[in-house]
C-alpha cells in the first residue's frame, strides 16, 4: 500500500512539472512609466514599437519588500530604453510578473 501511496505521489508530482505555467491577466493601463510623472508642456510621444518584459520572484534572492509592478516595468523600460510604456497590459505566470505594451519616447 504504501508502494502505491509513494508511486501515485510521484506521478503526480512529474504531471504537475510538465504542465505549462497558467498565464492570467491581471489589469491594463494607459500609460506607466518608473523613469517619468507625465510630460512638459512641449513634449510629445513618440512610439518606438513593442515592449515586454517578464520579472520573476526569487524567494531565496529577495530580501524585504519588492514593488513587483514598479520591477517589471523598470525592467522593460531599461531594455526598450523607452520613457513610458503605452497600453500595457499586465499577467501573472507561476511567480512571474509580464508587461506588455508599446514603448514610447519623449521628443
Amino acid at each position: 500500500m504504501k508502494k502505491i501511496m509513494m508511486s501515485c505521489l510521484l506521478i503526480l508530482l512529474l504531471a504537475s512539472c510538465a504542465m505549462p505555467s497558467f498565464r492570467q491577466k491581471l489589469f491594463d493601463a494607459s500609460a506607466v512609466s518608473m523613469t517619468k510623472s507625465g510630460l512638459k508642456e512641449n513634449e510629445r510621444l513618440v512610439e518606438t514599437g513593442q515592449v515586454s518584459s517578464k520579472f520573476c520572484l526569487n524567494a531565496i534572492e529577495q530580501k524585504g519588500s519588492v514593488g513587483i509592478f514598479d520591477e517589471t516595468i523598470k525592467k522593460a523600460q531599461e531594455s526598450s530604453q523607452v520613457d513610458f510604456i503605452l497600453n500595457a497590459s499586465f499577467f501573472n505566470e507561476g511567480n512571474c510578473y509580464i508587461v506588455e505594451g508599446t514603448g514610447a519616447k519623449i521628443q
